[in-house]
């Protein structure tokens, strides 16, 4: 016997409608014959199905995801929510991108859609309820490996602003041409470094140093008599409107040591607090991951449906040769990754597109994986 479930207070046109929507009509083990009977059974809330045997349960899989994450409140409010949802569009956008055929193309378009659909607008659309917890591991995956990005150019960074002081300090005491201990002169366009989530730029330092100037100068008017609070009001709407001109003419008047130490200490700072704010993400977002763990254990140990049985629990990460269900397991996955694209911009050396091209996967990641 086969039971069908419906929410009794939903009418029979809807309940017709969500019926062909999920219902599962493909031939596989579990589907009765013809002559077994249909069962409806009327159910007040979605946590009802938790009552009826999965393997035997037409639109099981709608009905489980909603008893899961129905109640779960979902990371909505998280500073980097919004930058997180723009990240998961942009990385189903590289994945098209990167896709080769047409065919590819339009699955790799429909995989995002769905990841992206799913995580902003949870059980609007019936077709997609089955497909949650998809999203919500693709979301937590993406974080994940975005973390060990991110972690890596941090280090980078520090390791830069080590060697830049090191350098520095071996000018002085071998009176080297001055290259670091310089006045900064003839400087290019004000940088900036994209994180992602967030873009870093340096005319961002200028207020800080503008900020404690203000202070200082407004400081020394109050002591011989002249208002500190217009002073500072004045020098800032007046003097200093324009960033870029200001921090120029500040520029000329140190090393070029100073500037980038201070430069790098900015970014390191606004790397450190990003990586933090993607873990705490990736935190409470893992409580929503948490509240389905157990559809990944029925679904691992339900009849196959798909080209591959589903995982027994959440992966940690997923690239083209497979899951990884173990931080490390995935972390070695990563780094093997990441040592071949390495070997392969070796190869095209020379060739700058290809290894712009490399490189922006490295950082961005094609996706691979479900």
């Amino acid at each position: 016997m086969t039971q069908v479930a419906s929410d009794s207070y939903e009418d029979s046109a809807h309940w017709d409608s969500e019926l062909r929507d999920n219902g599962d009509n493909t031939p596989k083990t579990a589907r009765p014959s013809d002559s077994e009977t249909t069962l409806l059974t009327a159910m007040h809330s979605s946590w009802d199905a938790l009552l009826l045997e999965h393997s035997r349960t037409t639109w099981s899989d709608s009905l489980y995801a909603e008893a899961a994450f129905g109640d779960i409140a979902w990371p909505e409010d998280h500073d980097l929510w919004e930058a997180f949802v723009e990240r998961m569009a942009t990385a189903a956008l590289n994945s098209v991108d990167y896709a080769k055929t047409p065919l590819e193309k339009a699955e790799v378009k429909e995989k995002g859609r769905k990841r992206c659909y799913t995580l902003i607008t949870p059980f609007v659309d019936s077709k997609l309820k089955p497909y949650t917890r998809w999203g919500v591991n693709a979301g937590m995956r993406r974080i994940w490996r975005d973390h060990q990005v991110l972690a890596g150019r941090l280090e980078a960074y520090v390791v830069q602003l080590s060697d830049m002081e090191a350098a520095a300090f071996n000018e002085e005491r071998t009176n080297a041409p001055a290259h670091w201990m310089r006045l900064v002169q003839n400087r290019p366009e004000a940088r900036e470094l994209d994180f992602m989530y967030t873009t870093v730029f340096e005319t961002d330092i200028w207020d800080t140093v503008h900020g404690k100037a203000v202070a200082r100068d407004a400081e020394w008017c109050e002591g011989i008599g002249f208002s500190a609070e217009t002073y500072a009001v004045q020098s800032h709407q007046e003097r200093y409107a324009d960033k870029t001109m200001h921090m120029e003419m500040w520029d000329d008047n140190e090393t070029h040591l100073v500037h980038e130490v201070r430069w790098l200490t900015y970014v390191i700072e606004q790397l450190e607090r990003l990586i933090q704010g993607l873990d705490n993400l990736h935190t409470e977002l893992g409580v929503v991951e948490q509240a389905g763990a157990y559809l990944w254990k029925w679904r691992s140990e339900a009849p196959k449906v798909d080209s591959f049985n589903s995982p027994p629990t959440p992966p940690v990460y997923w690239n083209l040769k497979g899951y990884y269900l173990t931080e490390e397991e995935a972390q070695g996955a990563l780094a093997a990754e990441f040592e071949q694209l390495s070997e392969q911009m070796a190869v095209n050396e020379g060739d700058a597109f290809e290894a712009a091209l490399l490189a922006n996967l490295v950082l961005n990641g094609a996706g691979g994986g479900a």
